[in-house]
């Protein structure tokens, strides 16, 4: 068992719908509880690789600069140009 702030941690196995307690729990009466499972034991699907081929397509103005950042890459570019001449 492992406390932290109000909080105990204890042991079990969850088996068809029921929970078997390894270990001990600290109160008898009916009382609130967090169930938390730990899924390292479930196989994942295996992940096919280009699955997504042709779903997710990019615009052709993808590299175009943003209207809303207008005056920012604006101001930009003349700092950057100022500086490679320097």
């Amino acid at each position: 068992m492992h406390s932290i702030q109000n909080a105990v941690t204890i042991k079990g196995i969850y088996d068809n719908g029921k929970i078997i307690f390894t270990d001990e729990p600290p109160v008898k009466s009916k009382t609130e509880v967090t169930i938390t499972f730990h899924l390292d034991n479930i196989q994942k699907p295996k992940r096919i690789l280009g699955g997504l081929e042709g779903k997710i397509i990019t615009p052709d103005d993808f590299n175009d600069p943003l209207y809303d950042l207008k005056d920012y890459t604006i101001a930009y570019t003349k700092k950057d140009a100022q500086r490679s001449q320097n």
